[in-house]
């Protein structure tokens, strides 16, 4: 919300993704209405590839787009050990797979306009050593890898 919050003060249209659909169209009406701007709201839950599929296809029939905030993100709050293998492709998909396809979706439009600006959001347990990391740890590493790659 507060990156909205900011972009939406000066004067950007958004595009809000989030699956908690009461909450993301509250904070569209809200931002909408104080600052007069565009805002589309698309519901999705990021570990679901056709929710993914659905933001993908929007952006495809978005004609421009000057910013992508990747900032979506959950922990399970266990060791690695302790978690179960589904809960870690959960959030391989909403920490790696997302980001990555969403990112892929984005970079040939900002390619073509000739500008754009991509920022993936991390937490601080990013920066802080775990014997037995779970994925949120790994994630930003792995982004950042694969960005690198193509920059």
């Amino acid at each position: 919300a507060s990156f909205a919050n900011i972009l939406a003060s000066r004067g950007y249209n958004l595009i809000i993704t989030g699956r908690r659909k009461e909450k993301i169209q509250k904070l569209a009406n809200e931002l909408s209405k104080k600052y007069n701007i565009k805002i589309d709201v698309i519901i999705a839950e990021l570990s679901n590839e056709k929710d993914i599929k659905d933001i993908v296809k929007y952006i495809s029939k978005t004609k421009n787009i000057d910013t992508l905030i990747n900032n979506a993100g959950y922990s399970i709050y266990k060791n690695f050990s302790d978690s179960a293998v589904a809960e870690n492709e959960n959030m391989i998909s909403v920490h790696i797979l997302a980001v990555i396809k969403i990112i892929n979706a984005v970079l040939p439009k900002m390619i073509r306009q000739g500008y754009g600006n991509i920022i993936n959001v991390s937490s601080l347990g990013a920066n802080i050593f775990a014997n037995d990391a779970p994925i949120p740890l790994v994630a930003p590493v792995i982004i950042a890898i694969l960005f690198n790659l193509f920059s």
